[in-house]
Formats: structure tokens, C-alpha cells, sequence
């Protein structure tokens, strides 16, 4: 047996398409929203941040090699489990929050 897809008469006026991609944009919008954001609140992660520019790790660079490891694990980890999309808004989201924490502990250590 033979199907044949009939868009017109099967989902006509049920199922806007347009929508339903709007939604599903969002809803990877914020997914990858929350993974940076679980990401940024590990307590751990957070405190390597406050030792930048004011401790002797710092100086000696395992707190920044700390730092890049961590977040080179977490992309190597999502680069396999995400759509390459998705991988590329959650890398942006990435490095525009590891930006700000980088600032926010140097004005706080100035």
C-alpha cells in the first residue's frame, strides 16, 4: 500500500507551519539560554572567576587554564550533542558571558 502526503486537504487551516517553527526557534532559543546559564551558575566554574587578577594562580595561569578547559570540555561536549545551529548560539552565548565575567572580576579586582 501506498501513502500519499496531501498536505492541502490533510492539516488545511489546522497546522500553521510558520508558527510552529516561530515556537520551535524560541524553545531552542532558550534551551540554549539554559545551558549557558547552568554552565555559569556551577559554583565551582564561578569561583575560578573571582580569582582572576588578584591571586598567585592567577599569575602563574592555572586559574585561566582551568577556565579554558572547562569550557573547552562543555563544547566539545555540545558540539556532539547539539544540531550545528544550536552549537553555534550556545558558542556565542558562551564567550559573550565568559567575556562579561572576565570583565566583571577585573573592574572588581582594579
Amino acid at each position: 500500500m501506498v501513502f500519499t502526503y496531501r498536505p492541502s486537504c490533510c492539516f488545511q487551516g489546522l497546522l500553521d507551519i510558520e508558527e510552529q517553527c516561530r515556537g520551535f526557534l524560541e524553545l531552542a532559543k532558550s534551551a540554549t539560554a539554559l545551558l549557558v546559564k547552568s554552565i555559569f551558575s556551577d559554583t565551582a566554574f564561578v569561583d575560578l572567576f573571582s580569582k582572576l587578577c588578584c591571586s598567585d594562580d592567577w599569575k602563574q595561569g592555572t586559574i585561566t587554564a582551568s577556565i579554558l578547559a572547562t569550557l573547552g570540555d562543555y563544547l566539545a561536549d555540545f558540539k556532539r550533542m547539539l544540531e550545528e545551529a544550536f552549537f553555534k548560539r550556545y558558542a556565542q552565548q558562551s564567550t559573550q558571558c565568559t567575556a562579561s565575567a572576565v570583565l566583571s572580576c577585573s573592574n572588581n579586582g582594579l
